[in-house]
């Protein structure tokens, strides 16, 4: 990344978050483009001010309530297209928009699933089949603070 002077991080979760600060303390210019009126979307929308506001002293720019429609690559770089019609020029994207677990599998198989189509399981991971396990990003898991 010797070369790159500017780049945009696509999604402003944890990983996206982590990936402007580092990026920034090497020098890079970062734009941080988030489709959320907020980075950080699991915290309370006043908590997500205070990151707003430490990446504006720090220079990273912060693009807000637009999501991407289009990436064209240019002979100079890449140009970001937003839903708002704003165009931001960069040398490299980074997606940090996380996923959506498919859950299709475990749905028709009849597995139970929770209301956000995440698979129930126990405290062993045992789904609702018998001799079924499941684990990963696609589980229902149990909150430690609230044990729910």
């Amino acid at each position: 990344m010797d070369n790159s002077r500017h780049i945009a991080i696509i999604g402003g979760g944890f990983i996206g978050l982590e990936m402007a600060e580092n990026l920034h303390k090497l020098g890079i210019n970062i734009t941080l483009i988030e489709a959320q009126n907020q980075v950080m979307p699991p915290v309370d929308f006043d908590m997500a001010q205070l990151l707003h506001q430490n990446m504006n002293v720090n220079d990273v720019e912060l693009i807000l309530s637009d999501a991407v429609k289009a990436f064209e690559k240019k002979e100079n770089g890449i140009s970001i297209t937003l839903a708002s019609g704003k165009k931001v020029s960069v040398d490299i994207v980074i997606l940090s928009i996380g996923v959506k677990p498919n859950s299709e599998l475990a749905r028709a198989a009849g597995i139970q699933l929770n209301e956000r189509g995440g698979i129930k399981v126990n405290s062993r991971l045992q789904t609702s089949a018998p001799s079924v396990w499941a684990v990963g990003d696609v589980i229902e898991v149990t909150n430690l603070v609230t044990n729910n």
